[in-house]
């Protein structure tokens, strides 16, 4: 018999969609997916309510989850990060004391009222003679609200964990992210996207784009062609950016053919729609591709970049993506990946699911490498003061 231990379940509450996976430990050590799940909200994004977490659990337990503890993304509303410069080491300053007041005050609560982290950036990250950090913070006020939602769904919460940090987790797989290289995360969601740098397995960059996300293309559509909901999500998730060519032939277009002529017109104006609405991410993509290799050029390795989200199960974005970076095979210019589960761990049972790069994010919160009531937002950051 195989020994295996789970791990908890790794719960991304999305605006539109709530993602859960569990892994396992088969003999030997490695993380399998053992489960996993995405599920359309059951209302407009926001808090996950009590009434909600009773849905998804329920829904968990049929689908072969085993357990009720779950490590849990914080919503970046939530989520209060600051990059700060305190002072040099060496002047024995309080550096931790300073750090959190730092954060209390972005967080707008007590210093003992909220969880927080933070860590020394690399040397190479800024050019002066003071300490230069990341931190992270949730007040309790927040972290109590999801904790107690979950509770009244029948989950107990063993930790809260940063959304970037769980998908780097999971996009490095088991052999994490290239010590002495320069990796760029993107994230595209619905409602917005997130860009994170990393100079090894240290974040030193992360930059939120709200309005940025696929839910704006969905809008557009809706209103443009007076689309009902189902369609113009089916226009988004199925259509995305590859172009149907319209219907050849010598013959006068019949009825049917006027029909397919109408509706490649369709595909190729919605195509239109999503690529327009997905070009202000190319451009901060760029900004931040320019920015990572004139400042970590001293890392010694080209620059990685990694996509996941759910914006990357568009047919064709993955494409476009490296399109425009100018990062096509064989180009020379650095390494391009689409992340998805079943090339980062091994996935016994596959299912569409295992090609799905929205998962990515619920596999990094079940990998969480120090799962328990009190651990710390941000905990398996290197370096990182809990």
């Amino acid at each position: 018999m195989v020994w295996t231990r789970n791990s908890p379940i790794g719960l991304d509450v999305g605006s539109r969609w709530i993602k859960a996976a569990q892994l396992r430990r088969a003999k030997g050590g490695a993380w399998e997916l053992r489960a996993g799940l995405r599920v359309r909200r059951s209302g407009p994004g926001g808090p996950l309510t009590g009434d909600e977490a009773a849905r998804i659990g329920a829904m968990l337990s049929r689908q072969g989850f085993v357990g009720t503890d779950v490590v849990l993304g914080v919503p970046p509303g939530m989520l209060v990060q600051q990059v700060m410069e305190l002072p040099p080491r060496q002047s024995g300053a309080p550096l931790d004391q300073i750090a959190r007041t730092e954060l209390a005050r972005q967080a707008r609560c007590p210093v003992n009222a909220m969880e927080a982290c933070w860590w020394e950036l690399p040397s190479g990250a800024r050019a002066s003679e003071g300490t230069h950090v990341m931190g992270l913070a949730v007040p309790h006020a927040a972290a109590e609200a999801l904790i107690d939602a979950c509770r009244a769904g029948g989950l107990f919460v063993e930790a809260l964990d940063a959304p970037t940090l769980a998908s780097a987790r999971a996009c490095a797989g088991e052999q994490g992210l290239v010590a002495a290289g320069v990796t760029m995360l993107v994230d595209l969601g619905w409602t917005g996207a997130s860009i994170a740098l990393f100079v090894g397995d240290v974040l030193v960059y992360e930059r939120r784009l709200d309005h940025a996300g696929l839910g704006q293309a969905f809008d557009q559509l809706r209103e443009k062609f007076e689309l009902a909901d189902d369609v113009a999500s089916y226009l988004i998730e199925h259509v995305g950016e590859l172009q149907t060519p319209a219907p050849g032939g010598a013959e006068a277009p019949g009825a049917d053919d006027a029909r397919s002529l109408a509706r490649a017109a369709l595909l190729g104006e919605a195509r239109e729609v999503i690529v327009q609405q997905v070009h202000a991410v190319f451009t901060e993509v760029h900004a931040s591709q320019s920015y990572a290799q004139r400042r970590f050029a001293q890392a010694g390795a080209e620059l990685t970049i990694l996509m996941c989200g759910g914006g990357m199960s568009v047919p064709g974005l993955g494409e476009l993506f490296r399109r425009e970076l100018g990062m096509d095979a064989g180009a020379g210019r650095g390494l391009f990946r689409v992340c998805v589960p079943a090339e980062c761990l091994p996935t016994p049972s596959p299912t569409e699911l295992a090609e799905d790069p929205s998962l990515m994010q619920a596999i990094g919160l079940a990998m969480h490498p120090g799962a328990g009531a009190a651990q710390a937002v941000g905990a398996g950051v290197q370096g990182a003061h809990a």
